[in-house]
C-alpha cells in the first residue's frame, strides 16, 4: 500500500541521506576546536621563541636559563608544528570532498525519491485495473439482473394474456347473451307496436270534454260535427303519438344493446401503482403528459412485442388517459 512505500521511502532517506549528511557536518565542530587550539598553540610558540631570543641575545652565561627556555621553545614548537601539520592535511581535503559528497548525497535523495515515485505508479496501475475489472464486473452483473427483470416482466404478461383469454366468454356464451337482446328487442317492437294500435283506435274516439260546462250531444250529431269542423284531426293525432313512442324505444334498445356486451365490460388488469416525479410532456399520440405528483395506473401492453425498455403502459387515476409513458420518470408506490 502507499502508507507501506511511504514508510520505506523515509527510512531510505534517513540511512542513504541523512546519516552521511550528519557525519559530514559533525566533522565541521571537531575541525573548530583544532584551529582554536593551533591559534593558542602558535601564540605559546611565539612567546617561547621570543622568551629564548631574549636570552640569547643578553649574552649570559647561565646555561640552566638557557637550556630551561630552549626546552619551552622545542616543546612548543612542536606542539604547534603537530596541529598545524594536521590541520593542513585534514583542512583541503575536506574542502575538495564537498563537491564529491554533495553529489553523493543528491543522488542518494533522488534515488529514494524515484523508487517511491515508481513503486507508486505500479501500485495505482495496479488499483485502476483492478477497479476496471470491477467496473465491467459489475457492468455484467446489472446486464444479468437487468434480462432476469425483463424475463419476469415477459412472464408476467404471459400469465396476464392467459388470465384475460380465460375470462373472455366462449362463442356458446355470447350467442345466448345476444339471443336474450334479441328477444328483448323483439318484446320492446311488440309494445311499441301495441301503442301504435291504441293510438290509430284512440283518434277515431272524442276527447273527453266537462258535461258541466256544455251540454251533452248525441252521437249522430256529435260525429257529422266533427267530420265537417275538423275532417283532417284524425291524421294529425296519428301525426302525433307515435314519433315520440317510435323515438323513447329505439333509444331503451340501443341503450340495453350496447351496455350489454361483454366484450367491452372487461376492465384492464392493474399490475402496480405508479408515482410520478418529473414533469413530462408528451411527444407522440400514444404518449402521456402528465405532472409531478400524478398517480398512474400501470397496466399490461396489449402487443407484447410493442412494448419498448423502459417505457410503460398505464391509465392516469385521475383523468382515465390511457398512453405508455417513461418509467424512469416515475416512482412504484
Amino acid at each position: 500500500s502507499l502508507e507501506i512505500l511511504w514508510d520505506e521511502y523515509l527510512q531510505k532517506l534517513n540511512d542513504d541521506a541523512l546519516t552521511p549528511l550528519n557525519f559530514y557536518c559533525n566533522q565541521f565542530a571537531d575541525l573548530k576546536v583544532k584551529i582554536a587550539k593551533r591559534g593558542r598553540k602558535l601564540v605559546d610558540y611565539d612567546a617561547a621563541r621570543h622568551a629564548h631570543n631574549s636570552v640569547v641575545a643578553a649574552n649570559k652565561k647561565e646555561d640552566s636559563k638557557l637550556i630551561k627556555t630552549k626546552e619551552q621553545f622545542n616543546i612548543a614548537k612542536k606542539l604547534y608544528t603537530d596541529i598545524n601539520n594536521e590541520l593542513l592535511s585534514v583542512l583541503p581535503n575536506l574542502y575538495e570532498s564537498r563537491v564529491g559528497f554533495t553529489v553523493n548525497h543528491l543522488k542518494c535523495v533522488f534515488n529514494a525519491d524515484y523508487h517511491f515515485h515508481d513503486e507508486s505508479a505500479k501500485l495505482s496501475r495496479d488499483i485502476r485495473q483492478e477497479m476496471g475489472r470491477m467496473n465491467v464486473d459489475d457492468y455484467k452483473l446489472d446486464t444479468n439482473v437487468a434480462q432476469i427483470i425483463n424475463n419476469s416482466k415477459a412472464s408476467e404478461v404471459t400469465i396476464l394474456e392467459e388470465s384475460l383469454k380465460s375470462s373472455t366468454p366462449d362463442k356458446s356464451t355470447s350467442e345466448e347473451v345476444e339471443k336474450i337482446i334479441n328477444r328483448e328487442n323483439g318484446s320492446s317492437d311488440a309494445k311499441v307496436t301495441d301503442q301504435l294500435s291504441s293510438a290509430v283506435v284512440g283518434a277515431d274516439r272524442p276527447f273527453p270534454q266537462n258535461n258541466e260546462t256544455k251540454p251533452q250531444i248525441s252521437a249522430k250529431q256529435r260525429t257529422p260535427s266533427l267530420d265537417e269542423s275538423n275532417p283532417f284531426k284524425h291524421d294529425q293525432n296519428l301525426q302525433n303519438l307515435p314519433q315520440k313512442v317510435e323515438v323513447k324505444t329505439k333509444e331503451e334498445v340501443i341503450t340495453l344493446t350496447t351496455s350489454e356486451k361483454p366484450s367491452e365490460s372487461i376492465s384492464p388488469v392493474v399490475l402496480y401503482k405508479v408515482r410520478t416525479t418529473h414533469r413530462y410532456s408528451a411527444e407522440d399520440t400514444d404518449e402521456l403528459s402528465f405532472e409531478a405528483g400524478e398517480v398512474i395506473l400501470v397496466v399490461p401492453y396489449e402487443n407484447p412485442d410493442e412494448q419498448d425498455d423502459g417505457w410503460l403502459n398505464g391509465v392516469k387515476e385521475s383523468s382515465g388517459e390511457k398512453g405508455v409513458f417513461p418509467e424512469n420518470f416515475t416512482k412504484k408506490i
